[in-house]
């Protein structure tokens, strides 16, 4: 079972470099340029969303000028940089009448919808109907699989196995020899779980507990202060009281002294 390693930065070149910073990225003889590094990017596995984007804007602008396998390419590649959220930009860019006359397409826009959903055996499923992703855009399986590799390792510390297969698409033996073996985010295990490596996102972050113990001694300090300032006018106001009770009686006591003189 294929597991791609992190993917280099992708060394543009240096005329398209110049291309994307210009005014002429939006004419349509920028069109092939783009074309041509989409195919770079498949043949050396490497992923560069600003350019991919640039292309999708001009097929948006000139759809007779769209060709259906490269655009299944842009979209595989960013289908794989889940969870960035690049395949769910580039629908937005791309006209719909696109992605619907080409039946790959419409696939691969489906698929990013089936991860959102965490839909992984019909996710796996449809990319491996003919024509597959993995041959329209090879080592999609294995960068696909990395992803959410990436994915799980910053969402939780160890998962059952038995997720583990289904999300990565593969068998139980399969999942259970890539946990023991450990490599990239997952730390060598055995049991029915896969341990992943600490990493920032998915250990206990001190400060916030700190923080969170910090607010709830000030909550309560401050809930004690305000029972504390309502016992001190409770006692105010039967002083109050007591002290005009008194006062009724002297007033009492007086009048009785001069009735009494009458």
């Amino acid at each position: 079972m294929d597991i791609a390693a992190s993917p280099p930065s992708q060394a543009r070149p240096a005329e398209l470099d110049t291309l994307l910073s210009s005014p002429d990225q939006y004419t349509p003889e920028a069109i092939a340029p783009l074309e041509a590094y989409v195919a770079q990017q498949v043949q050396g596995k490497q992923y560069d969303a600003a350019a991919n984007k640039a292309l999708a804007k001009l097929y948006q602008f000139t759809p007779s000028r769209c060709q259906d396998a490269v655009l299944a390419q842009v979209l595989a590649k960013a289908l794989c940089a889940r969870p960035a959220g690049d395949g769910y930009n580039l629908l937005y860019i791309v006209p719909e009448a696109l992605i619907e006359r080409s039946p790959l397409c419409k696939r691969l826009a489906e698929a990013d919808a089936l991860l959102e959903a965490s839909k992984f055996d019909e996710f796996w499923k449809s990319a491996r109907a003919e024509p597959s992703f993995e041959s329209t855009c090879p080592g999609f399986e294995g960068q696909m699989r990395r992803g959410l590799l990436d994915l799980l390792s910053e969402t939780f510390q160890a998962v059952p196995l038995d997720l583990l297969s289904t999300v990565l698409g593969c068998d139980a033996a399969q999942a259970a020899a890539l946990a023991k073996a450990g490599g990239g985010p997952l730390a060598p295990s055995s049991g029915a779980s896969a341990t992943f490596q600490p990493n920032a996102q998915n250990q206990q972050r001190k400060e916030v507990v700190e923080k969170t113990v910090a607010l709830i001694d000030r909550s309560i300090s401050r809930s004690l202060s305000r029972r504390s300032t309502r016992l001190h006018l409770l006692k105010g106001l039967r002083l109050v009281r007591k002290i005009f009770l008194c006062s009724l009686d002297l007033v009492d006591q007086i009048f009785l002294k001069i009735l009494s003189t009458l």
